[in-house]
């Protein structure tokens, strides 16, 4: 079911408008960005579906054991979202890693070597 530009307004989302020709139900993609693969897969869901169903049946928690779907962090076109949110026609659902290192101490840390470079290349 196509998503109306009121919809698309009040969520932020610009949903693209999948093709499912003409059957009831939503078209979704799911993607996953491994340390070194990208794992997507699109897939047709019924209408009432949620986040968490279309991550259950795209088989990405069968390709990544290591994936526990209570665990994960979701978000549908770079927006944070629950997996309890039903899934609309067009969304790409993602999968968000955890970050490995904070980014506010990984930036304490840049500027430590400059400041160090700097005081060895002044003397």
């Amino acid at each position: 079911m196509p998503v109306s530009p009121r919809e698309r307004e009040r969520d932020g989302i610009n949903r693209a408008v999948a093709d499912t020709g003409g059957e009831a139900g939503v078209r979704v993609s799911v993607v996953y960005c491994a340390a070194r693969a990208v794992w997507m897969k699109e897939i047709d869901l019924a209408e009432a579906a949620t986040l968490g169903d279309a991550i259950k049946a795209s088989g990405v928690l069968v390709a990544y054991p290591e994936l526990e779907l209570a665990e994960l962090a979701v978000g549908v076109f770079s927006r944070p979202r629950p997996l309890d949110e039903p899934a609309h026609d067009g969304d790409r659902i993602e999968i968000y890693r955890p970050l490995l290192v904070d980014p506010k101490d990984a930036r304490r840390h840049r500027a430590e070597l400059r400041r160090r470079r700097k005081a060895g290349a002044a003397r």
